[in-house]
Formats: C-alpha cells, sequence, structure tokens
C-alpha cells in the first residue's frame, strides 16, 4: 500500500491518505483476527500432541507460510476467471484439508527436533514488539471507520 504514497501525495490530502489507511489497517485486523481464531479452534478440535503442545511454533511457521503463500499467489489474481460457488466451496474445502495435514505433519517435524522449535519460538518472541505497535494502530483505524460509518 505505501508504494502509492508518492503518487498520492500528488493527487490527495494528507487527510484523505491517512484515512484511506485507516481502512486498510482495520481490515488487515480484521483478517488476523479470523486467521488467529480459525487457528484456535483447530486447537480445540484436534488432538493436544498434534497443535496444542507446540501451539506458537506451529502457528508461527503457518502464519508464515500462508503470508508466503499469500505474496505468491497475489499478483495471479488479477488473471483469474471469477470463481462460481462450487469452485469456492472446493478450495475452502481443499485449504482446510491441507492445513489439518500440514498441521500433523508440523507437529511431527517440532517433536523431532527441538532445536527448530526453540529457533521458531525465539523468532515469535521477537515479533511480538510488532504487535505492541499493530494491535493500537488497527483498534484506532477500526474506531475511525466506525465513526466514519456513523456520522
Amino acid at each position: 500500500m505505501f508504494y502509492y504514497l508518492p503518487s498520492w501525495l500528488g493527487d490527495m490530502y494528507t487527510r484523505d491518505i491517512l484515512i484511506l489507511s485507516t481502512y486498510v489497517f482495520a481490515f488487515a485486523l480484521f483478517e488476523s483476527l479470523i486467521f488467529l481464531g480459525g487457528m484456535v479452534v483447530l486447537a480445540f478440535l484436534l488432538p493436544p500432541r498434534f497443535f496444542k503442545d507446540n501451539f506458537v511454533a506451529q502457528g508461527g511457521f503457518l502464519a508464515a507460510l500462508v503470508s508466503l503463500a499469500a505474496y505468491l499467489i497475489h499478483p495471479k489474481l488479477g488473471d483469474a476467471i471469477p470463481l462460481r460457488l462450487l469452485h469456492l466451496v472446493q478450495i475452502s474445502i481443499i485449504t482446510l484439508v491441507g492445513t489439518v495435514i500440514l498441521i500433523v505433519l508440523l507437529s511431527f517435524l517440532f517433536d523431532r527436533l527441538p532445536g527448530l522449535t526453540r529457533m521458531v519460538n525465539a523468532f515469535a518472541e521477537g515479533m511480538t514488539i510488532f504487535a505492541y505497535i499493530y494491535l493500537p494502530l488497527g483498534l484506532l483505524s477500526l474506531f475511525v471507520v466506525l465513526l466514519r460509518i456513523i456520522f
């Protein structure tokens, strides 16, 4: 989003750029909460040895893989044919089954390689500082969006 900033500065006022940014941050917060909620639901549904024991390591690894996949798929979305409801359901089911299989594989991987588990946990702990920036910014953005909808 911010790589458009130089062109926006020529076309829009700073106030408009900040308002546009609030919509992006509010939607990103909503996406993150959905992703976290899905992982928590999977942690409740799967046996504890698969996802609860190494939740931080597996969740962080899954988040990194999903982010990488989204980054790689995003440029191709403009070329995609509009999908029918059946295609969306098929893609959702395949994604869910793939995620469960990946969680089981990661469980075995993290059980066999405790050094990898410590490394991923240390990385996740280091990334926690961004939550202290991202959460207040997302909540403030959500508040601004709600105010703009109401008034």
